[in-house]
Order: C-alpha cells, then sequence, then structure tokens
C-alpha cells in the first residue's frame, strides 16, 4: 500500500506543510517516485511520521528527534533532559503567573512592578514619577540610594502634595510663587533627612556612580521655566543647610 503526500498527510493527521517541513529538516527521508513524479509513501514512511509527531507533542526539540530516530536506545536520556526542561520551564511560568497575579490584585501596569506603583505614590504619579519609580525598584542602587527611596516610599504622605503641586506649577508663574514652592520643598526633604541622618553619609564609589548619576537625571527632566527655577532654588537652599552633601532633593521634584 502507498500513498501520495496529502493522503500520508490525511493519515497521520498533520498538515502537508508539516510533511514538507519533516522533508526539509532532514526527519522524514524522500519516497520514490512515480513515473510522473509524484511521490510515493510506504508504511514505514507514514510510521516515521507517526512517531515525530508523537514526539513533538511531548516537546522534544528536532534535535532530539533525530537523535531519536537514530539511536532508539537513546529514548530514556532524553526523556530524562526534557523532564529537567520541562520542570524548568513551569517553574519559570509559575513565577511569571505569580508576577501576573500580583500585578493585577495592585492594579499596576505591565510595565512597571507592583514595588514601582507602590513607589509612584510617593514619587508622583505623572510621567516623571513613573519613570523615577521603574528606575528606583528595578535597578541595583548603591545602597545610600535604596535607603533614601525606600524611606520615601515607607512615608508616601510627606511628598504626594507636594508632588502634585509641584506638577502643576504654571511656566509663567511669578517669582514669589516658585519661591514659596521651592521653601516649601526644602522644608519637607530638610525635615525628612534630618530625621534620617544615615541617609546623608553614604557617597556612591565606582560603578555606583552611573547609576546614581541615571537616578538622579530622572529627578531632573525636562521642566517648564517656573518649575526649573522651583529646582534651582531647592537645591541651594539645601546644599546651604547641608554643607552641600545634598544635591538635589530625593523624590520626583
Amino acid at each position: 500500500m502507498t500513498w501520495s503526500t496529502k493522503q500520508l498527510a490525511d493519515l497521520a493527521a498533520v498538515s502537508l506543510r508539516t510533511i514538507r517541513h519533516y522533508h526539509g529538516v532532514g526527519l522524514l527521508p524522500e519516497p520514490e517516485r512515480l513515473p510522473n513524479g509524484y511521490k510515493q509513501y510506504d508504511t514505514a514512511h507514514l510510521v516515521t511520521v507517526l512517531r515525530i509527531k508523537r514526539m513533538s507533542s511531548l516537546g522534544l526539540s528536532l534535535e532530539q528527534i533525530a537523535e531519536m530516530l537514530e539511536n532508539p536506545g537513546s529514548g530514556e536520556d532524553q526523556l530524562r533532559t526534557l523532564d529537567s526542561e520541562l520542570t524548568d520551564t513551569i517553574s519559570r511560568l509559575e513565577r511569571v503567573r505569580a508576577e501576573v497575579r500580583r500585578a493585577l490584585d495592585t492594579g499596576a501596569d505591565p510595565d512597571i512592578t507592583p514595588e514601582a506603583l507602590a513607589a509612584m505614590s510617593a514619587l508622583g504619579r505623572d510621567e516623571r514619577g513613573r519613570n523615577l519609580a521603574i528606575l528606583v525598584t528595578d535597578l541595583r542602587l548603591p545602597a545610600h540610594l535604596s535607603n533614601v527611596f525606600d524611606a520615601i516610599t515607607e512615608s508616601p504622605g510627606e511628598f504626594t502634595a507636594l508632588n502634585e503641586a509641584f506638577t502643576k506649577l504654571d511656566p509663567d508663574a511669578s517669582d514669589a510663587e516658585t519661591q514659596q514652592m521651592a521653601i516649601e520643598i526644602t522644608e519637607a526633604v530638610t525635615g525628612f533627612l534630618t530625621a534620617r541622618p544615615a541617609l546623608l553619609n553614604a557617597v556612591p564609589t565606582g560603578s555606583e556612580v552611573v547609576t546614581s548619576e541615571a537616578v538622579m537625571g530622572a529627578m531632573r527632566p525636562d521642566t517648564n521655566p517656573a518649575q526649573g527655577r522651583t529646582l534651582n532654588l531647592v537645591t541651594q537652599q539645601l546644599k546651604s543647610h547641608f554643607g552641600g552633601v545634598a544635591e538635589s532633593p530625593p523624590h520626583s521634584t
């Protein structure tokens, strides 16, 4: 009994494309052809296709399948390898599913972690706050920065209102308005750091400097003129108060 390519595919419940693919990767030998050029498959071809189909359904790779067809005695080794790979895959998928469930429970978007969402409560929910929250929760921060942002996240109420007010600061705000905003920010940061003196003592070294600069850069994105003046005032006041220790306020503003 012999069959055409389509008949073989129908018998094995696979597509014509699958049969051609098996030929292309060398798993299925080419059959003899009739005088008219049509392929003529026999029982051995059908059995081979069914074996390949079975092994593929288990998740064996083409290389593993080729080894099995060449050396049937390698089956146990191939299955043990597959079992180990599946164990790793299941563990990874379980971790991913837990992360997805946690994101759904906290309302976090796919591009940020629940930790970043929590940090945004203190750092601001605008683009600046979002970017900074992603950096401080996803990067391996130097200890001094990690401690600062951990403390901020634990006490979001100290900065939330200020972040919102700073974000809404009109580009044409008067000097009096920017000065008042700077005073409020400086007082909040000064009180925050004074209550936590250990946060002022650490200084980044080596590769930590690069990470610190990335975070500091996110703290000072494009701002309107009034916001820029406010930040400059805050930086001057903090340097004056702490003797140059604080280079910029430890929050999204």
